[in-house]
């Protein structure tokens, strides 16, 4: 079994991917400007396909 290192920014990049969601070009309006969940621009959120493609195994 082997391990996957992500950041906790492409979590959110991640599950948006899954819901079909292009995470690059969600935004919310926040104080003026845009917001994003990821953040791409500074966090370099990026989805982890190899997240939603691995099994989970029961302990």
């Amino acid at each position: 079994m082997s391990s996957i290192v992500v950041t906790v920014h492409d979590l959110p990049a991640t599950l948006l991917h899954a819901l079909g969601l292009n995470h690059e070009l969600l935004t919310y309006p926040h104080d003026g400007r845009s917001g994003s969940l990821s953040d791409v621009a500074i966090t370099k959120a990026q989805v982890i396909t190899e997240l939603l493609r691995s099994r989970v195994e029961a302990v």
